[in-house]
């Protein structure tokens, strides 16, 4: 297993419970495993408007390789932005 670290962030409808829920998925990637995770954090945008981001970093150990890791975190984020179904 590799030792990783993830970055999280959100700042759009409820940031919290996103980035929970990523923290949650991260479970749910094969060959991962969550280790620990920080406490979450707010920060201002930088240079730019909008809402506060609410932040978070993630320990995981993997046997995936970077591409496959990535390409794993990329399917859930793209399907948090998916609207809900009826």
């Amino acid at each position: 297993m590799i030792a990783a670290f993830v970055a999280l962030g959100a700042n759009l409808g409820d940031a919290e419970r996103t980035v929970r829920a990523a923290l949650d998925a991260l479970n749910e990637i094969g060959e991962t495993l969550l280790m620990q995770a920080s406490s979450l954090y707010r920060s201002g945008p930088v240079n730019a408007p909008g809402p506060d981001y609410i932040n978070a970093v993630a320990e995981i150990e993997t046997t995936l390789d970077a591409v496959a890791l990535c390409l794993s975190m990329s399917a859930f984020a793209a399907r948090q932005l998916q609207p809900p179904t009826a």
